[in-house]
């Protein structure tokens, strides 16, 4: 079912809106009966009524159409509701709560009582309600939280074949794009839409706790920056460009304007993954985007508590089809420059990883600069070639891990439980 937006010859398109939701939904009581008992008797329902949220009768429209799902005979095993193409939080709560009745579930709020509470969320010790807040979504399910410049707001995925969803890939960003056996229902996501959905397990923040008051503000933050693992992204590109087309890096958008700066000193594991490069594209010592990126380091610098916050660098990975291009023209002069490139990235975390005041721990992950070029080639051609070029770039990547933690180096890694492999790498492996 669809209602349109703006139906044509009609002086008042939300009357006329109601007059529909009013025909279909306010019928006689034994063809009502029929209708329920089909619902009753079927396992999934798909509704799409698809208003203006800035319309002053969407509201009422969307109670309407939504309302005989509450009085179905029996539960629904999947329920599909998009009251809107853009989200809207009104029309959101609408959808979620027409879903979970007709699938015969509890909404998640409790009714008003005339009683007054006796005690309040605010009246708890600080401690309880930090406890409290981490059972809500401000801590993702596998505490990896992803952001860059495509993505609408923050992302969250799934392991594959995690325990508790069988043979299953869940997804908590993009369910629209899982397939399956049953033909496509359209999107019901709500991370795009006013919508609700029994198959959308995508995650996003809990924006409502942020808005309670100043206190629960605060300590939403606290919660979400420390337990979960923020990785930023700076642009999915395959094949990679050849020109950067960006005046300033996602890494210094992300720590100047995404992050609150209050919250910056809860950070506690930040992974910076910069796209792949070619020289000469890349922005060098000087240009704008790179002079912009030493600022942001040096502006973080009493931003951050840098003794509990762990950093890794890393770069993309170029796509087969790039490579294959970009080996046949590759100069050791150019892996040079690649390699400048990189140390010109870190080359202002020294001062952050300086002293024991220092961030906790620098991890480096960035390709062999000199990968493509005719004498990598033919060295990758001779038997254990591949491993060879596997000891070269980790031995260049120690090498900037070095540079970076000075003498601290060597006391850190004795102690170095080895790193774990993120859920983006294997979603996005590549980009």
């Amino acid at each position: 079912m669809a209602l349109t937006d703006s139906p044509p010859d009609s002086a008042s398109p939300a009357t006329s809106r109601a007059a529909q939701a009013s025909h279909l939904f306010r019928l006689p009581p034994p063809l009502r009966r029929r209708i329920y008992l089909y619902l009753g008797l079927a396992s999934w329902l798909s509704l799409v009524c698809d208003l203006d949220p800035q319309n002053g009768h969407a509201l009422n429209v969307a109670g309407s159409v939504t309302a005989p799902l509450c009085d179905l005979s029996r539960p629904l095993r999947n329920c599909h509701v998009r009251l809107a193409k853009r989200p809207d939080s009104r029309l959101q709560e609408v959808a979620r709560d027409a879903v979970l009745q007709a699938r015969g579930m509890a909404v998640p709020y409790l009714k008003p009582s005339s009683t007054p509470a006796a005690t309040s969320l605010m009246d708890l010790p600080r401690e309880l309600r930090l406890q409290i807040l981490e059972y809500t979504d401000l801590i993702v399910p596998w505490r990896e939280v992803t952001w860059s410049r495509q993505d609408p707001g923050y992302v969250a995925f799934a392991a594959e074949n995690s325990p508790g969803w069988g043979n299953v890939t869940p997804s908590l960003f993009n369910c629209w794009r899982i397939k399956g056996d049953a033909p496509s229902i359209g999107c019901f996501c709500r991370r795009y839409h006013s919508a609700s959905s029994s198959a959308c397990r995508c995650w996003f923040p809990p924006t409502p706790l942020y808005l309670v008051c100043r206190t629960l503000y605060q300590e939403a933050l606290f919660v979400f920056f420390s337990s979960n693992e923020f990785f930023v992204h700076d642009l999915r590109s395959d094949p990679a460009w050849y020109d950067y087309p960006n005046e300033r890096l996602a890494a210094s958008l992300f720590l100047r304007e995404v992050t609150p700066t209050c919250a910056l000193v809860h950070l506690r594991f930040l992974e910076l993954v910069f796209p792949a490069y070619l020289a000469p594209s890349w922005p060098r010592a000087g240009q704008p985007a790179m002079q912009d990126w030493w600022a942001t380091i040096r502006w973080l610098r009493d931003k951050i508590n840098a003794p509990k916050l762990t950093v890794r660098l890393s770069g993309a990975t170029m796509g087969q089809g790039t490579s294959r291009a970009y080996a046949a023209t590759m100069r050791g002069a150019e892996g040079d420059a690649i390699f400048q490139a990189y140390m010109d990235i870190v080359r202002p975390f020294r001062k952050l990883a300086k002293g024991p005041n220092g961030l906790a721990r620098v991890y480096v992950d960035f390709d062999y600069p000199w990968q493509y070029t005719e004498t990598s080639k033919r060295r990758e051609e001779l038997p254990g070639g591949c491993g060879w070029l596997e000891c070269r770039r980790r031995e260049v990547n120690e090498g900037i891990e070095r540079y970076i933690m000075g003498d601290r180096y060597d006391s850190l890694c004795q102690n170095d439980q080895g790193e774990s492999e993120p859920l983006w790498r294997r979603r996005f492996y590549g980009f």
